[in-house]
């Protein structure tokens, strides 16, 4: 299907017959033109004309949108990240991952680690910045507290609390089902919201499905 843009035609779109290629389209209009449809007022142009006898196609509606398909809304907004004459801009999709990998590994060999986390009996040397940026509780401690040690609450477990500091240098949480509730208390402590939105998620999901299985054997038995 085809539609005009031409100013003239959409003020007379009221006028003109349903089969003229100058009117806006709509689904219900068919792509074809009757050849005994009337002719659209507009006066005959180049452009018109060649419409008529097929040298060239007006741009469909997807086109003018600037979808995928549309070369030059690429090119538009490929030109919105250019900089100025002389200067580039590289980008390095990987590097966030791959650094925070670095320093995971740097946090297992215990190099550079400023920061001795105490959780239920346990030590976690771990890199002051690092748990400074991931959580707002660890911010605040640090940024009040000068020494290395750094003791949690009695409360907080020190496996949930070791698979949140993966989670903190690696961007994953590899928990059981059971624990989930537990690593969720520590999120919570630690002020890490997205993870316990997250978290929360989940169990609700988990909860769904117990309660979909229970009521389907309650009607099985």
């Amino acid at each position: 299907p085809r539609s005009c843009v031409s100013p003239a035609c959409l003020r007379s779109a009221s006028r003109v017959s349903p089969e003229c290629p100058h009117r806006p389209w709509s689904p219900a209009r068919t792509p074809q033109m009757s050849p005994n449809a009337p002719k659209c007022p507009q006066p005959m142009g180049e452009g018109r004309k060649a419409v008529e006898e097929g040298a060239w196609s007006l741009p469909s509606r997807r086109m003018r949108r600037g979808f995928p398909g549309d070369v030059t809304a690429r090119s538009r907004r490929r030109s919105w990240g250019a900089m100025a004459p002389g200067r580039v801009r590289i980008s390095f999709p990987r590097h966030a991952p791959t650094l925070l990998d670095s320093l995971n590994r740097l946090r297992l060999q215990g190099k550079f680690c400023d920061v001795a986390i105490h959780a239920g009996g346990r030590v976690f040397a771990a890199h002051g910045s690092v748990l400074a940026a991931a959580s707002p509780f660890f911010h605040d401690k640090l940024l009040l507290h000068a020494g290395p040690r750094l003791a949690l609450p009695p409360a907080v477990d020190a496996s949930a609390f070791e698979g949140l500091l993966e989670l903190i240098y690696c961007g994953r949480l590899t928990v059981a089902t059971e624990a989930l509730p537990g690593h969720l208390l520590v999120a919570s402590a630690l002020q890490m919201w997205h993870v316990v939105e997250r978290c929360s998620q989940i169990l609700k999901e988990l909860e769904g499905d117990g309660a979909g299985q229970g009521h389907g054997g309650a009607l099985a038995s």
